[in-house]
């Protein structure tokens, strides 16, 4: 996993994603390795199995692997077009450790996600991109409750079957805290002094979800950055 710290922006623009719903169903001839004919839509692929509908509304459930490879090729180009995505992501923040000092601490966060894919379809080679975000709590500041800072990081390419889950964590992101005074000196006979009374805390994450460089899902959690950058690498 590829961590790095970045502006004050988040990854890319959402898009959509296509959907097997409300398409039209594409009627041809498929055929098995036997040389035996039916002439059905392709609906959904799962488990190993194409299902096909003909135009009567009856559904047939056929071994992917006993069709000819013209229609194996059909079944590949299918689904590359037709995936369907539903996918249920849970945050769960970590407090790692605390280093504290005579006024100040500072602290380790980092969110733990995990990801359920609720589809139709196994997902090959899904990419995660995500950032987490913390705010800056300050007394004296014009804006005392800023996202100041963001750390965007990769998860590399996996596959998740239907059903199934997947965790990782986040890189880890520093906050900290401070409460002081401080001697400044004498004007006009009077003791002046600097007061700091601020604090971080991890406040949000965005997860981007990937398939073959295309963005298909995205999910927000707490408060984020609202700005985007150009497009880039991570």
């Amino acid at each position: 996993m590829n961590t790095k710290r970045a502006p004050i922006w988040i990854l890319s623009t959402l898009v959509g994603f296509a959907s097997v719903a409300g398409a039209a169903l594409d009627y041809r001839t498929f055929s098995n390795k036997e040389g035996v004919e039916i002439k059905a839509a392709l609906v959904a692929v799962r488990d190993g199995r194409v299902t096909l509908r003909k135009e009567d509304g009856k559904t047939y459930a056929i071994p992917l692997d006993t069709l000819s490879e013209v229609d194996k090729d059909y079944v590949k180009r299918w689904r590359e077009e037709n995936i369907h995505i539903s996918l249920d992501m849970r945050f769960e923040k970590e407090k790692l450790g605390t280093r504290k000092g005579d006024q100040k601490e500072s602290t380790e966060w980092l969110f733990n996600v995990t990801i359920t894919n609720r589809g139709f379809n196994d997902l090959e080679g899904v990419t995660f991109k995500y950032a987490i975000f913390k705010d800056l709590h300050d007394r004296y500041a014009k804006d005392k409750n800023a996202v100041v800072d963001a750390l965007v990081g990769t998860v590399e390419p996996r596959n998740l079957p239907r059903t199934k889950s997947f965790s990782f964590k986040t890189g880890a992101m520093r906050v900290d805290k401070e409460n002081s005074k401080t001697y400044k000196g004498l004007i006009d006979g009077v003791k002046q002094y600097e007061y700091k009374k601020w604090d971080e805390s991890l406040c949000g994450i965005t997860v981007e979800v990937y398939l073959k460089d295309k963005l298909v899902d995205r999910k927000e959690f707490g408060k984020i950055a609202p700005l985007r950058p150009p497009t880039e690498k991570n």
